[in-house]
């Protein structure tokens, strides 16, 4: 779970940050607060196809004409998804 405490209006907004590791911590300091914070070795990041929701879920659509579609793609470089979401 996320640490609520970068949150806090108590921190610095502008201040330098200064990151370190030793042994199992993480220290982040932001002057004057220092924060320590365990490092959970076995933990893992949530598997992205668990949290990123499917185009198929998406709560807009947009149609655009087929002169603007194509520069659409032109723009986005082909992005992976533009392709193989486009006109189904």
């Amino acid at each position: 779970p996320g640490n609520s405490i970068f949150g806090s209006a108590a921190l610095p907004a502008k201040d330098p940050v200064r990151i370190g590791v030793a042994a199992d911590w993480l220290a982040v300091e932001i002057a004057p607060w220092r924060i320590f914070l365990a490092i959970d070795k076995k933990g893992r990041f949530p598997r992205v196809d668990d949290t990123v929701r499917s185009p198929d879920d998406a709560g807009a659509v947009v149609h655009l004409a087929e002169a603007d579609a194509a520069s659409w793609l032109s723009l986005s470089h082909g992005s992976r998804g533009a392709q193989s979401h486009f006109n189904r």
